[in-house]
C-alpha cells in the first residue's frame, strides 16, 4: 500500500500537515548539526501542501497547492481535480481527471471525489476508487487505487478476461504524446516539450506487478491494465515529471582523433567543451 493511501486510512483531514500521532511515512534519518538539520526540515517541508488565496486559476480563488522546485512546477488542488502548473511563466496548465472506469464496454461514470489534503500528500475519495497524489523530489506522483474489481458486461463472469480501463480527460494546453507503453510526453501549442507523464507501474493487493500501458486518446489518456487475476485492491501509478529532450552536441569540422569532449566544464546554463586533439584554430 503506497504510504499516501495509507495515510487516508489512518487520519486525513482538510489542513496542509499530518495531525499528530498519524505520520504517513517512515521519518527519513535526520543529518546531524544543527545547520544540516535547518537545511533537512527546509528541504523535507518545500514539497507539502498550502493554502493559496489567489491562484490565477478562472474561477478557483483560492486553493492548496503543492510546490515542486525541484520538478519547476506547481499543482493547485481544485474542486473539479488537480491542475498543474509551471512555476514561472504560467504558459500553460493541465489536469488529467479519471472520468471512467470498466470493463469491455461497461463503463462506470466517475463524479468528483471528496478532497483531503496532508502534508505532501492530497487524494480525491471516489467511493471504490481513490485518487492520489504524493508531492516529492522525483516529481508528482498520481495514482489511482481500486478497492474493488469492475464488473465484466456480463455481470456475473468474475473470472473475465476483459482488461480493466481507466479514462482520464484531459484539460488545458498541453496535448498528450505516446513516448512508449508505459510514458507519455506532453506538448505545448508550440510543439514544445512541457512535461512527462512517465513511469507507470500497476500492483495487486499481494504487491504482484501487472502488465500495464497507456495511450494517448481524443478525450485525454486511457490507461490499460491486465488484471486476471489480480487480488483486489489494484493501485495504478504514473508520475508527472520535467519533460526531457536529449541532444548530441558535435563539432562542425570535428574528426575522430580531436577528443571532442575529453574535458567539459559546466556553468549554469553555459558548457566550455575541449577537442585537445584538435590542431586548427577553427571558428568563433
Amino acid at each position: 500500500m503506497h504510504r499516501c493511501t495509507y495515510a487516508l486510512g489512518l487520519s486525513w483531514s482538510v489542513v496542509s500537515s499530518v495531525p499528530a500521532g498519524a505520520a504517513y511515512s517512515d521519518p527519513p534519518e535526520v543529518p546531524d548539526g544543527l545547520g544540516a538539520l535547518i537545511e533537512f526540515a527546509v528541504r523535507e517541508s518545500g514539497y507539502d501542501a498550502v493554502w493559496q488565496v489567489g491562484t490565477g486559476l478562472s474561477g478557483v480563488p483560492a486553493a492548496w497547492q503543492m510546490p515542486n522546485r525541484a520538478r519547476g512546477v506547481r499543482t493547485f488542488f481544485t474542486p473539479d481535480g488537480a491542475r498543474v502548473v509551471p512555476m514561472r511563466g504560467g504558459a500553460w496548465q493541465l489536469g488529467l481527471d479519471p472520468v471512467r472506469i470498466g470493463r469491455g464496454g461497461a463503463w462506470r461514470e466517475l463524479g468528483r471525489g471528496e478532497l483531503h489534503v496532508a502534508g505532501a500528500c492530497a487524494a480525491y475519495d471516489r467511493g471504490d476508487l481513490v485518487e492520489w497524489f504524493a508531492n516529492g523530489p522525483l516529481g508528482l506522483e498520481q495514482g489511482f487505487t481500486l478497492e474493488r474489481r469492475p464488473p465484466s458486461p456480463e455481470a456475473r463472469d468474475a473470472a473475465s478476461t476483459e482488461p480493466l480501463e481507466l479514462v482520464l480527460r484531459l484539460t488545458g494546453d498541453l496535448a498528450p504524446q505516446e513516448a512508449g507503453e508505459r510514458d507519455l510526453v506532453l506538448r505545448d501549442a508550440c510543439g514544445e516539450l512541457a512535461l512527462g507523464y512517465a513511469g507507470l507501474t500497476a500492483w495487486d493487493a499481494d504487491g504482484r506487478e501487472l502488465t500495464v500501458r497507456m495511450h494517448a486518446v481524443p478525450e485525454g489518456v486511457r490507461v490499460v491494465v491486465e488484471d486476471a487475476g489480480a487480488r483486489y485492491p489494484v493501485t495504478i501509478d504514473p508520475m508527472f515529471a520535467a519533460a526531457t529532450q536529449e541532444a548530441k552536441l558535435t563539432a562542425a569540422d570535428g574528426a575522430s582523433s580531436d577528443f571532442f569532449g575529453a574535458e567539459v566544464s559546466l556553468s549554469a546554463d553555459r558548457a566550455l567543451i575541449g577537442a585537445r586533439g584538435d590542431a586548427d584554430v577553427g571558428s568563433f
